[in-house]
């Protein structure tokens, strides 16, 4: 993956961890020095082990630690934070490699439409989508609204797994 795009997915992905994180002790100066130890960690997994051309994006879980995830053809890549590190010691952080194989896998999209449709334009919309690729389930919610840009957070990554497992059309 190219230095642009992995400094701007180890940004995201280490401020939504450190949200997510915030359960600790609340220490500030440890909140920020995790950031920083997390967002090192993430850059160094996008260069080294995500490909060049995959389509990526960090999705929040809720419960569960927010991930990258990135589809390069018939493969999902899942790059998680296993530990934010310890002061000066670096974070941990995991890359899972999964085949997308259509025949065991599926998608699911529960979609609710905002609006009337009064033409063939696109209607803003909210969707949570259901993935199992082998053992790996997720589950996020998208919301889409064309009136300000094509692909809300999280619909680019859910849009280009599916079509990997097999889905072909889309609004």
């Amino acid at each position: 993956m190219d230095q642009a795009h992995a400094s701007s997915l180890s940004d995201d992905l280490s401020e939504k961890w450190s949200r997510w994180d915030t359960a600790g002790d609340g220490d500030p100066h440890e909140a920020r020095s995790n950031e920083r130890s997390v967002k090192a960690a993430v850059f160094n997994q996008c260069l080294d082990f995500v490909p060049d051309e995959s389509v990526a994006e960090v999705i929040e879980r809720g419960e569960d630690s927010p991930v990258l995830l990135a589809v390069d053809g018939d493969y999902l890549y899942v790059l998680s934070v296993k530990s934010p590190g310890t002061g000066e010691g670096p974070a941990t952080t995991e890359c899972e490699l999964h085949h997308i194989n259509p025949k065991r896998s599926t998608v699911t999209c529960q979609t609710k439409f905002i609006g009337e449709r009064v033409n063939e334009a696109t209607l803003p919309r909210e969707t949570t989508w259901s993935f199992e690729v082998g053992a790996f389930k997720i589950r996020f919610e998208t919301l889409v609204n064309p009136n300000h840009d094509k692909l809300g957070t999280g619909e680019a990554i859910a849009q280009a797994l599916a079509k990997a497992i097999g889905w072909k059309e889309f609004p």
